[in-house]
């Protein structure tokens, strides 16, 4: 038996293997929760309202300030709409609060949030504030934090609304009557896509993240959100918050990733797809092949702590780039990191179906654009490459959809701006 065999029976003995994925079955679990989450019913997909439109138009001299508050990065900077032409001013960028395994408290929070942003206020009055967290949302346009993601540290959110407490900093730092539109990330990276293909209509676009985190947004018709109280637009942003899935097919990496967890049982679909893990689950399926004697103990040398594999240097390894022991130890590598990646495509490949399957039970969708952005989408060629090919295979063929995705620099800032001037 070859390495290649004997790499693939090994896969499949941990249930491990990319095919372990099946889009129809997997797309039908996630549509499922996607389901009941619009019904308010137990779901690990929230489907959370935004009470956000992309109607209107973008055309508008007013600058707006942002803030990003992402997973890796905290960014403030000013945004300028033009005669279709946007351009940013005064960005600075600042680790995420909390990002360093430090924990820090949500007042801590607001005030570098505020402080950060006061100095664009000389020119605006309005704010676009991309919180990329699972936020409950208001029908005022505030929000509260629900949980916290990505190892971030932060004590004392609950129960907080966000828009209200920075304005109350603000106010301290002589700034009032300021208009606050608060999102997502991922809602943001849709938005940033309004009006870049004229053969997409608003309900054909969806918003994808696979960088730190996982999570797919989607423009849904008002009348199918009755449960989420009145809104006066016809559609409305749905932040899926589907990185919370639980319904895929797991394998044994998986389960021994998540048991070490600060959130064990919780973001199973992100843990299996996202770059905050992906390092991880390579690191730990390399350790099991040398336990399995499939390789030498010398590929693991640099690799015996927890995360210190990032995904990085995992798609280096999956590129071929990165030599570990033997060529056979590193030929084995690449191929297992390969797996890895090429199975988190396959998930959200499946992901992207569901929300076609969910559209055409809305209206017919046989046009998507897809806005991705972060880090697994725009630097690991084995997840872009396969999620496209497996979105013409699947989406394409078995449903009837066209898909095409793009990607823009700074797509949740200007995302974030259009959010702030449309609502």
């Amino acid at each position: 038996m070859d390495y290649q065999n004997k790499v693939a029976h090994f896969l499949a003995e941990l249930n491990m293997a990319p095919d372990c994925i099946d889009f129809e079955a997997s797309s039908e679990a996630f549509l499922l929760d996607m389901e009941l989450g619009l019904k308010k019913e137990p779901s690990s997909v929230k489907m959370i309202p935004t009470y956000l439109s992309a109607s209107g138009s973008t055309e508008v001299k007013k600058p707006i300030a942002v803030i990003d508050a992402g997973g890796t990065n905290f960014r403030t900077c000013l945004v300028t709409y033009d005669d279709n032409s946007r351009a940013t001013e005064h960005l600075t960028i600042n680790r995420m609060p909390g990002s360093d395994g430090h924990a820090i408290t949500w007042n801590d929070f607001i005030s570098h949030a505020a402080a950060s942003v006061s100095p664009l206020l000389e020119h605006t009055d309005r704010i676009g504030f991309c919180f990329s967290y699972p936020t409950f949302m208001l029908p005022d346009g505030d929000g509260i934090l629900l949980e916290l993601t990505k190892q971030v540290k932060i004590s004392g959110f609950e129960g907080r609304q966000i828009c209200r407490d920075l304005k109350l900093k603000l106010r301290e730092l002589g700034y009032d009557n300021i208009h606050i539109v608060l999102l997502n990330d991922t809602p943001a990276v849709l938005l940033s896509a309004v009006g870049a293909d004229a053969t997409v209509g608003e309900i054909g676009l969806v918003g994808l993240i696979s960088g730190t985190g996982t999570n797919v947004s989607c423009i849904l018709p008002t009348s199918s959100l009755r449960e989420f109280g009145e809104y006066s637009k016809e559609t409305m942003l749905i932040n899926t918050e589907s990185g919370g899935f639980s319904g895929l097919n797991r394998g044994e990496i998986d389960f021994e990733l998540d048991s070490n967890t600060s959130d064990p049982g919780a973001y199973l679909y992100e843990k299996m797809t996202s770059g905050a893990y992906l390092g991880e689950l390579c690191r730990l399926l390399l350790i099991k092949a040398v336990n399995c004697v499939l390789i030498s103990p010398l590929t693991c040398d640099k690799y015996n702590e927890k995360y210190s594999l990032d995904s990085k240097a995992a798609d280096l390894i999956c590129r071929g780039e990165i030599k570990l022991g033997t060529e056979a130890d590193t030929n084995i590598a690449k191929l297992l990191c390969t797996a890895v990646f090429d199975r988190a495509a396959r998930c959200v490949c499946s992901n992207i179906a569901a929300v076609v399957k969910l559209l055409n039970k809305k209206s017919v969708c046989d046009n998507l654009l897809v806005s991705a952005d972060g880090s697994v989408f725009r630097n690991s060629y084995v997840f872009n490459t396969k999620l496209i090919e497996y979105s013409d295979f699947y989406l394409g063929n078995a449903l009837g959809c066209k898909v095409k995705y793009v990607s823009y620099e700074n797509s949740t800032i200007f995302g974030t701006a259009v959010a702030a001037l449309l609502n």
